[in-house]
């Protein structure tokens, strides 16, 4: 956790602190509902879905690192229902919702059944005059989740799934973009085809009226080639947006705008080219849009733009405008996370708001990348100081594998960063510099 992280693995504590005497004997029983979870800079609102066959005693406390406790009063009975609870918080405050309630039933006997939810959780992104690069390390919630039954990748990609079509259709909006993740079962290592992102075809999709799902094979967004899904889990989740992070179109502007270029705060993208994609914030009284820096031309609104997953963000704000935090809400992502390697420049951002290191994300000789005794012909990180200079490192390594090190690319002193916990920095984003393509790199994430 570094520079105002607003995020730790659990961190929040759900206990039964029994009326009777004799410790609390704790079982998992019951689900945060997160699709009803509120999280803001000042509050966390957690729905709470019980499901008991015994009456509740005594009551249930939550425990936060930040030392915020509350008490969840007017406990259930029996059956199903729903419990609301507010908690504080600041914007230095880490939260993470795990995704497990513990639960006593008063005549001793744990509660029967166990579930769980996605961890929820929210980051503030801090934005300071100058430039910067960031990332979006917490996507939507899901809004369809399922089991492939079959998957064909010809003459269209599509799966047969186990929703229903009334399901399908009702959750998918014509106008947005969304993505299927592969969450499982089990590691890439188990199932080769785990983690990996492919584009939902939205209309072709709506149309059928079915349960089943059609993806654009053809998408770049997609991590690979739609292979045969059969007996894999997935989520959709639609597609993170410039006007959910930063305003714009009808939501207000969360960075400074202008009526020129020159005056406004701007975000750029690479491309597939290895050029960068520049937009604008252009305000005009009430009106609010993200404009092509690229050509001047292009007068069209951008605010829709999909920031895919992994993307790495370039911010540019004014000199003039004064630091900013950026609240951003959503899933904690907890399922192996594909990042496909092309030789050459990828910039990438971090897929979960948490810091890691090399080793954590595998980059050792055993999962492809390429080492060397000087930096010149091994695979390099870059990372963007707040002076504008890129600090880069790259991974030496020996031909016998005996050494295996993470060194800064001309640096003082012949640190091995390896194993240093947050090389990687929650909320940034990274140039890796690879010799040779990794199309299959994943990391997993906890």
């Amino acid at each position: 956790m570094v520079k105002g992280s607003v995020y730790a693995t659990g961190i929040l504590q759900i206990e039964e602190a029994s009326n009777t005497a004799g410790p609390s004997q704790p079982s998992f029983c019951g689900t945060l509902n997160s699709n009803r979870c509120e999280v803001n800079t000042t509050a966390v609102t957690l729905f709470i879905e019980f499901a008991s066959d015994y009456c509740i005693q005594g009551f249930l406390r939550l425990c936060c690192v930040s030392s915020h406790t509350i008490t969840l009063s007017n406990r259930p009975t029996c059956g199903l229902s729903f419990h609301r609870a507010t908690m504080p918080l600041t914007t230095q405050t880490a939260i993470c919702l795990i995704a497990a309630l513990l639960l006593v039933g008063s005549n001793g006997h744990d509660c029967h059944g166990q579930s769980f939810s996605t961890p929820i959780g929210y980051t503030t992104l801090s934005i300071q005059p100058a430039w910067q690069v960031l990332s979006i390390s917490l996507p939507k919630p899901s809004v369809l989740e399922g089991t492939i039954l079959s998957s064909n990748s010809t003459p269209t990609a599509r799966i047969e799934t186990s929703l229903t079509s009334s399901s399908t259709v009702s959750a998918l909006v014509v106008s947005k973009k969304y993505f299927l993740e592969v969450t499982g079962p089990g590691m890439p290592s188990e199932a080769e085809d785990v983690g990996h992102r492919f584009e939902v075809d939205v209309v072709t999709t709506v149309a059928a009226n079915n349960a089943t799902i059609y993806l654009d094979s053809g998408s770049s967004l997609n991590t690979g080639a739609v292979p045969d899904l059969t007996g894999l889990t997935f989520l959709i989740r639609p597609h993170t947006t410039l006007a959910d992070v930063f305003g714009g179109g009808a939501n207000p502007p969360r960075l400074t705008g202008a009526t020129f270029m020159e005056d406004a705060d701007e975000v750029q993208f690479y491309n597939d080219a290895g050029t960068l994609d520049a937009y604008w914030l252009y305000v005009n009284s009430s009106v609010y849009q993200w404009r092509s820096g690229n050509d001047p031309t292009d007068l069209s609104d951008h605010s829709g733009l999909a920031i895919p997953p992994g993307t790495g963000i370039i911010v540019y704000r004014q000199p003039a405008n004064g630091n900013l935090g950026l609240v951003h809400t959503g899933d904690v992502r907890t399922t192996p996370f594909r990042i496909p390697l092309r030789a050459g420049y990828n910039f990438s951002g971090n897929p979960a708001p948490l810091d890691s290191s090399p080793f954590q994300r595998k980059m050792t000789r055993a999962h492809g990348f390429k080492g060397a005794g000087s930096g010149d012909t091994a695979d390099q990180v870059h990372f963007l100081n707040a002076d504008t200079i890129w600090r880069m490192f790259y991974y030496r390594a020996n031909v016998s594998g005996s050494v295996q090190q993470w060194r800064q690319y001309g640096g003082p002193d012949p640190i091995d960063y390896m194993h240093d916990p947050s090389f990687f920095n929650d909320d940034t984003a990274c140039l890796y510099v690879i010799q040779a393509p990794l199309p299959g790199y994943w990391i997993q994430l906890p």
